[in-house]
């Protein structure tokens, strides 16, 4: 099941609906291996890559393989070819996560990164998922420099990739925040969002993605970004979901010249329709019954 939000936005070249949908995690996934773990108890910002199993298009670039450096939740996506830089995918931001594994403490739990491509060729799904994850700062900075860790946050999130209609999807799943990283959080600069950019800095692009998830709402640049702030108010509750449709905006009225049915952004003012009443867009004659070339004005006998 799933319920809209009840509003819609489109920027750049996508369309963005907010839902809310089960979150389930996944099964059957390829985890991430404790080789490529940076820390003795678990990993913070770990070098991994992670092949979709299909070629994805993000605004006329396709990329096949997914890597993560050091940059937290940031991927970029690369071609089979190794090419870098066809798309910079941030998806909690700038935020910066770490494996509760790392702290030690039994009751944290562990943090898990892993990932998994179901269906048919043609119409697969990869979905790229953090389960239990922990703050950076909770497991590395304030055990040094306090303050003293009470109780640990968490997020659980997943990132989709659609192969047959490049549908991009986060959904969030539970979350905790503890009241330091609730402090935190609420100072820094901008933990509430995700982006999608093409290239591989993630920044200075023209048509990007930019989503407040407090505020559900899309932005077309960094600046118009950078200058309308939202106060961080949480993470999305769990079941929400930001779906991202490649944006096909124009005529979606059936009685025009130029309905489209793809369309997923309607623009009335497209539309396009007869010229003159009681004609077809080809200006011919809907009601003709006696074939002289005339537009019959009424139904009935003719003669």
């Amino acid at each position: 099941w799933f319920a809209c939000s009840g509003w819609a936005q489109s920027a750049s070249s996508y369309f963005l609906e907010v839902l809310d949908e089960p979150y389930e995690t996944l099964a059957n996934a390829t985890v991430l291996s404790s080789e490529d773990w940076d820390d003795t108890q678990g990993w913070d910002d770990p070098e991994f890559m992670a092949d979709l199993g299909f070629d994805f298009n993000f605004l006329g670039s396709e990329f096949s393989t997914l890597i993560q450096g050091d940059l937290g939740t940031t991927l970029v996506g690369i071609s089979d070819g190794g090419y870098y830089g066809l798309a910079t995918f941030l998806v909690l931001g700038d935020l910066d996560v770490a494996d509760l594994g790392s702290t030690g403490v039994a009751e944290a739990g562990t943090s898990t990164i892993q990932w998994h491509t179901e269906g048919e060729a043609g119409n697969q799904v990869f979905t790229l998922e953090y389960a239990n994850t922990g703050f950076y700062d909770e497991v590395y900075d304030y055990p040094l420099y306090g303050p003293p860790v009470e109780d640990y946050s968490f997020i659980n999130f997943q990132l989709r990739l659609y192969e047959w209609n490049n549908v991009i999807e986060i959904h969030f799943g539970e979350s905790y925040l503890s009241a330091a990283s609730s402090e935190w959080l609420n100072g820094y600069e901008a933990p509430g969002w995700h982006g999608f950019v093409p290239g591989d800095d993630g920044y200075g692009a023209d048509n990007v993605i930019l989503t407040n998830v407090n505020a559900e709402q899309m932005f077309e640049n960094f600046d118009e970004f950078k200058y309308n702030p939202f106060p961080f108010t949480g993470f999305p509750e769990s079941g929400r979901l930001f779906r991202y449709h490649p944006l096909i905006a124009g005529c979606d009225n059936p009685e025009a010249c130029n309905y489209y049915a793809a369309v997923n952004y309607s623009v009335p003012e497209d539309c396009i329709f007869p010229i003159e009443a009681g004609t077809d867009c080809d200006g011919n004659c809907l009601n003709d019954a006696d074939m002289d070339g005339l537009c019959d004005e009424v139904s009935g006998c003719t003669e």
